[in-house]
């Protein structure tokens, strides 16, 4: 059978297939919709082993209202939610103090051109400075709490160590186990509030000691160094420059300044960024006993160790690319002999997450955020993204009322694209009009809130959309993502429950050889098998049946979600009435923008 999900797409199939027979003859069996041709039927003049549907009588029933059981449930007003209480950055603890104490010095510093690179006004509007107050975060590991409330104090650590670092390390160092809701760490009477509100601040990432284990298992999942000293004045903050006069700063701050290159090195970043996570089977009982059995919830480090950012001869750290690179810049704005360096990594910590920087910007009373630098942070997030990928159209012929596309889609990024939390997705926009601006074939059309047209999980949580390499229906999206099994293999959003991946078919950094790769990173699904998917590059043919004579216009887009509509639908539909999914609930709805474009094209063709 086909995978229709209403009556109406079943009928609608039956049309297509009558269609078919009058313009190309009695087809063959239907298969469903997620067969593709073998790895052999990889060229575009190949034809697919099943029938072509019409693109003239409507094609697969690509609705335009998404269907009731996989609507959004009503998201509370945002004027009913409660402020989230405000925390200011000026403390000292045994081991941290506030980048507001870093300000002194290292703001009001501009480069050459004059332009104002303060490196904590900088930080302040990134996700690293907001980690603890994503509402995303904040919701997800409330929901995972709920659903495994015997686990939480392993859920509460593990979420902060990355996204409450400070908090966390103190908390560790007197002996105690972090809390994050009640009396926890959000909790505004809490001692460590201020520290856990500070996110990824500078006196973490400087005191990261370049030990054996950073960059390895040990080290991976939060597992950095922090050490501590007796005495104050023995603490260190690691830096780039090797020739450095310390004693401005031990006298300003308490913190002697260490040259280590370490903190240029992606190593340093592996901490947080290649996060395994251990998982639990129906009955709640943790399975693995092992770091290595974990599940490699994000493994960005690996896959760019897998690049040929990593195994050139001039290789490229993650701060290459995420710290803008500034030369001749004076870092502080005293003593009055400060030496000026030859370069600088800017710190906007530039990332792809649009979305969350702009619910930030929008609510920042209602999140408790102070920042006012969101705009700059935003802007040279779109850059960026802008950069992480290429299309280019590499075949196109129109004859026969056929019309037969084949598109490469390159990754530009040194990691998978996209990275990082399973929730993202890219996906391919696909476009057919004729001169009169009616749409003749569409795939990958969004809806409201980012839902995808044809996208199987956006209808149905138990399923998913599995890679193509050729396309010929309106109901087939080509999403790279990856999609979390649970012990039984069923697709599951939970990540406590996530035990291995079913899909993962993002698109591969150059120089990765998804034959070679580890079992963190490997490839899952049918994109292992087609030769047309590999490092650095996929091509994806359109190959399209039944227009009638005429000029036709293909607009082609390659789109990013940091959440994926099922990956929201499923939190909400779970945790909607508690407190931080009600909030980001609230946030997800009246968002403007769930999608952002990476890369666009479009050509006219006919006959």
């Amino acid at each position: 059978m086909f995978s229709s999900h209403t009556c109406k797409h079943t009928i609608s199939l039956l049309l297509s297939s009558i269609v078919a027979i009058s313009l190309y003859g009695c087809p063959k069996p239907t298969t469903t919709k997620t067969d593709e041709p073998t790895t052999e039927q990889t060229t575009a003049q190949e034809p697919p082993s099943e029938p072509y549907i019409s693109v003239g009588d409507g094609g697969f029933a690509t609705y335009s209202e998404i269907p009731s059981d996989a609507a959004m449930p009503k998201a509370p007003a945002i004027s009913s939610l409660t402020p989230a209480p405000k925390s200011y950055r000026d403390f000292n603890s045994k081991h941290f103090i506030g980048s507001y104490e870093c300000t002194p010095c290292h703001n009001g510093i501009k480069d050459n051109d004059g332009n104002d690179i303060s490196i904590e006004t900088d930080w302040s509007s990134t996700m690293m400075a907001n980690a603890a107050r994503d509402p995303f975060w904040k919701a997800k590991v409330e929901q995972e709490t709920q659903l495994h409330p015997q686990h939480k104090d392993l859920i509460a650590d593990k979420c902060t160590v990355c996204h409450m670092p400070l908090a966390n390390v103190e908390s560790h160092k007197a002996n105690k186990s972090p809390k994050l809701f009640g009396d926890g760490f959000l909790n505004a009477k809490h001692d460590l509030f201020p520290l856990a509100m500070s996110g990824v601040s500078c006196t973490l990432c400087h005191q990261i000691k370049d030990d054996p284990s950073l960059g390895t298992l040990k080290g991976f999942s939060g597992g950095y160094l922090i050490e501590t000293f007796d005495e104050e004045s023995r603490r260190k903050l690691y830096g780039p420059y090797m020739n450095v006069d310390t004693v401005p700063m031990l006298n300003a701050i308490g913190f002697t300044p260490t040259g280590s290159k370490h903190v240029t090195e992606a190593k340093l970043c592996s901490s947080c960024h290649n996060v395994l996570t251990a998982y639990v089977d129906e009955k709640g009982a943790v399975v693995p006993k092992k770091k290595e059995d974990y599940f490699p919830e994000q493994v960005t480090f690996d896959e760019w160790s897998a690049s040929r950012y990593a195994t050139s001869t001039s290789p490229q750290s993650c701060q290459w690319c995420h710290m803008a690179r500034i030369s001749q810049v004076k870092i502080s704005d005293g003593p009055p002999w400060i030496q000026t360096r030859e370069t600088f990594g800017r710190h906007v910590f530039v990332g792809g997450n649009t979305f969350m920087l702009q619910i930030m910007k929008d609510n920042k009373d209602l999140l408790g955020i102070q920042s006012n630098q969101f705009d700059l942070t935003i802007t040279k997030t779109k850059e960026m993204l802008k950069r992480a990928s290429l299309i280019e159209v590499t075949k196109k012929t129109f004859g026969e009322g056929r019309l037969l596309v084949q598109l490469t889609v390159k990754n530009k990024s040194g990691h998978k694209l996209p990275t990082g939390y399973p929730s993202r997705r890219v996906f391919i926009h696909f476009v057919v009009k004729d001169t009169q601006g009616k749409i003749w074939f569409e795939s990958g059309k969004v809806l409201k809130n980012g839902h995808i047209v044809g996208v199987d999980a956006d209808v149905d949580k138990a399923r998913y959309e599995q890679h193509y390499d050729r396309i010929t229906r309106p109901d087939q999206v080509q999403v790279y993502e990856s999609v979390m099994a649970n012990t039984q293999g069923e697709v599951t959003y939970t990540l406590l429950r996530a035990a291995s991946y079913l899909k993962d078919n993002r698109l591969l950094p150059e120089g990765f050889d998804k034959q070679k790769a580890g079992k963190r990173i490997k490839v899952h699904g049918k994109a292992l098998q087609d030769a047309n998917f590999q490092g650095g590059s996929d091509v994806v043919t359109y190959d399209l049946r039944g227009f009638p004579k005429g000029q036709y216009k293909v607009d082609i887009a390659l789109r990013y979600q940091s959440i994926s509509y099922r990956s929201a639908l499923d939190l909400f539909k779970q945790s909607g009435t508690s407190p931080y999914t009600k909030t980001f609930m609230a946030l997800y709805m009246t968002s403007k923008q769930y999608v952002e474009t990476l890369q666009s094209t479009s050509f006219e063709i006919g006959e």
